[in-house]
């Protein structure tokens, strides 16, 4: 009974040839036919080829173009900025280099006794004059060591003859130009009387 089931479950087909045992195939080589099947042309490839090198060759020369052009735009700014700023030193200079040189030349009269800060009169007198060589000053003046004031404001021809021996800060002022750790310019200061910022210049004598 074995036996004949058995050969009751294979059934024979003449004529029929055995399957053949199906072989995976790799995805590179499907991949490798797919692309000899869509080749490119040749002429397209050169185009392709000569289109590239030629947007390198444009892209390179716009990139250094703009290089060199952002080059000079910032060394241009750098010339200029330099430029203004030592036009607005020159001004400045051409504005309080000859009140400095003014009050030199005056403590030089002083010192040669060609003019004496003892007489008011001539004292006062020196430094009207002086205003007219130097429109930008707006006035000048003399204190002792007592702080007896000869001063001259311009606008005003009256010579005044002042004393500010109640102001200490005067004092300690007077002593540090006597004593040589102040001379030359001051920092811009308010003035009440020439309702403006001045900047005040002062010399030993």
């Amino acid at each position: 009974d074995d036996m004949a089931r058995q050969a009751s479950s294979f059934t024979i087909h003449p004529g029929r040839p055995e399957p053949k045992p199906v072989r995976a195939r790799s995805p590179l080589v499907d991949a490798g036919r797919r692309l000899g099947r869509s080749r490119l042309p040749l002429g397209a490839l050169l185009a392709l080829g000569l289109g590239g090198l030629m947007l390198l060759a444009v892209g390179s020369v716009l990139a250094l173009s703009l290089g060199g052009a952002s080059r000079n735009t910032s060394a241009l700014l750098r010339d200029k900025t330099d430029l203004i700023l030592s036009s607005i030193e020159q001004r400045f200079r051409q504005h309080l280099d000859p009140v400095a040189a003014q009050a030199a030349y005056l403590r030089g009269l002083m010192e040669r006794g060609v003019v004496d800060p003892r007489d008011p009169d001539a004292l006062g007198a020196a430094l009207r004059a002086s205003l007219a060589a130097t429109p930008q000053v707006a006035g000048i003046g003399f204190i002792d060591e007592n702080l007896r004031v000869v001063r001259v404001e311009r606008g005003d021809d009256a010579i005044h003859r002042e004393d500010w021996s109640g102001r200490p800060e005067l004092l300690a002022m007077v002593r540090e130009f006597r004593d040589g750790a102040r001379s030359g310019w001051g920092e811009p200061v308010w003035s009440q009387a020439f309702e403006q910022t001045i900047m005040p210049f002062g010399l030993p004598v």
